[in-house]
This record gives C-alpha cells, sequence and structure tokens, in this order.
C-alpha cells in the first residue's frame, strides 16, 4: 500500500522540525513541543503529523510501549552509553524566552517565503496575461 503525498513543503517540514530540535534542547516534552510548534503555522501541520515528524526524525527518544525482555526480531541491540555529565547550574529562563523568540522569527520567516512564492505565481500568471492582451490583433 503506498503513501499520500505530503501536503506541506519540504521547508514547512524542515522548519517544523528544526522548532522541534530546539525545543526538545529547551528541555520540552515532545507533546508540549508539538503543540507549540503547531501554534507557529498558520494553515499548518497538525500535532498528531509534527509527532510523527518527530518520530520519524528521531529528535525525541521514546522508550514508550517498550519493555525489558520484550526483545523482537527488528529489534536492534544497543550498547550501554556512557552517562551523561550532571548538569551543575540550572536553566536560566532567559534561554527559554529566547527560544521562543528564535521560533516566532522562523515562523515568520517561513509565512514570509510561502508569500513570496506565492507572489511569484501571481506575477508569472499576470505576464501572461498582459502578453496576450499586448498582443497585435490581425
Amino acid at each position: 500500500m503506498g503513501t499520500f503525498p505530503s501536503p506541506y513543503t519540504y521547508e514547512t517540514k524542515s522548519t517544523a522540525l528544526e522548532l522541534l530540535e530546539q525545543a526538545r534542547q529547551a528541555g520540552m516534552k515532545q507533546s508540549d513541543a508539538c503543540v507549540i510548534v503547531a501554534e507557529e503555522f498558520e494553515n499548518g501541520p497538525a500535532v498528531s503529523t509534527l509527532h510523527a515528524w518527530a518520530r520519524e526524525a528521531g529528535i525525541f527518544k521514546s522508550h514508550r510501549g517498550k519493555r525489558k525482555g520484550s526483545a523482537t526480531s527488528n529489534t536492534k541491540v544497543r550498547t550501554a552509553a556512557p552517562a551523561p555529565a550532571p548538569v551543575s547550574e540550572p536553566v536560566a529562563a532567559e534561554p527559554v524566552a529566547a527560544d521562543a523568540e528564535v521560533i516566532a522569527l522562523k515562523r515568520a520567516n517561513a509565512q514570509l517565503t510561502n508569500e513570496v512564492e506565492r507572489n511569484q505565481h501571481e506575477i508569472k500568471a499576470l505576464r501572461g496575461l498582459v502578453v496576450h492582451y499586448l498582443r497585435p490583433s490581425a
């Protein structure tokens, strides 16, 4: 069974994935990040779509539904990774505000990029009309 083509542009998906990655780095949970990123797009991807994209990209390492000792034939065996170094200082609220500003700026950039693309199509169509009406009739 084939898959349906995505109604979203490559730019929309890559912007959404960048925003989800930034939210993860800011310490947000996947569910919260997907809701916030979905709000950044006008007529953009749904929260469920963002969850699927994040899962495909492996942005949020989810261990949901996996149990000890329930390895299946398509489960990869992982070696133990070194434990991350403990964080000595609590994360200040300022970087989260900066991340929110970056998210807002990226949203504005994506909207402007889409608007430019739409305007280019309209300009091309109008040029065709102008050429048609300025052509001398025989």
